[in-house]
């Protein structure tokens, strides 16, 4: 029998991970450890500077003082009797696509499990309000269906943004590099000192009509699914880089 770790950034008691859970039991064993309120945008941040607790809210569920990546290493080394073998991060409300990626607390659920040798999915519903996950949770079981019978090469991750409404088809797509606009909410509390809050467009001006990135699939109503892998090292800049080594030697540096 299958044993599937959850977790994501939006908390124990999201709806996403409720449905999730529920749509995986019949692949296997699934063990729900997150975290104990939102943790959006955390990225891949651990908790250093102070204790981490957790406590058992029910069967095979586990709230954490910590955030995702917390979540993942406290499961792995501590919770679980032994390694899974699979970890799904999500349902996340609301879409990881493109620049969101560097921040998303969802992404570094599933990229922590990477770090550990566990292939990982981070699944995403892309809608800004009134979330229904049952279509995003059904489509996760097949896919974790077909991971847990194909397996993916150590290192790499999946990245999938569901459509709302349902989707019209399934598309293997590339991360957007397309830059967003962010929004700085400026006010003053009753003391009248100023405050802002971050936000940003939910999708880039220039997008095109067409394309193989995450956007332009979700978009057009389909099912994006990034590989993404651990390894960020630019090898297409290598070449030149080595040619400075003479300019950064020693002796030039001095």
């Amino acid at each position: 029998m299958a044993a599937i770790l959850l977790t994501n950034d939006d908390g124990i008691h999201s709806a996403g991970i409720t449905s999730l859970a529920r749509s995986l039991s019949h692949l296997g064993q699934v063990i729900t450890v997150a975290p104990d309120r939102e943790r959006s945008a955390s990225s891949q941040a651990l908790t250093l500077w102070r204790p981490i607790r957790y406590q058992e809210v029910g069967v095979d569920r586990y709230s954490v003082e910590g955030t995702p990546a917390d979540c993942v290493i406290l499961a792995l080394n501590h919770i679980l009797p032994e390694r899974p073998d699979l970890v799904i991060s999500g349902i996340n409300r609301g879409s990881n696509l493109g620049h969101d990626i560097a921040y998303s607390g969802t992404v570094a659920g599933a990229m922590e499990a990477a770090r550990h040798g566990i292939q990982a999915a981070a699944v995403s519903l892309a809608r800004r309000a009134e979330f229904d996950f049952e279509e995003a949770a059904q489509f996760t079981a097949h896919l974790a269906g077909q991971l847990l019978n194909k397996p993916l090469p150590p290192g790499f991750i999946l990245n999938v943004n569901v459509p709302a409404g349902g989707w019209q088809g399934v598309r293997v797509t590339r991360q957007d590099t397309c830059p967003i606009d962010n929004l700085i909410v400026e006010s003053r509390d009753p003391r009248g000192r100023k405050y802002f809050w971050l936000d940003q467009e939910p999708e880039p001006r220039d997008l095109p009509a067409d394309g193989d990135s995450d956007y332009v699939a979700v978009r057009s109503g389909c099912v994006s699914i990034t590989p993404l892998k651990l390894d960020q090292t630019a090898l297409e800049l290598s070449s030149e880089l080595k040619s400075w080594a003479e300019f950064l030697s020693p002796a030039a540096c001095r």
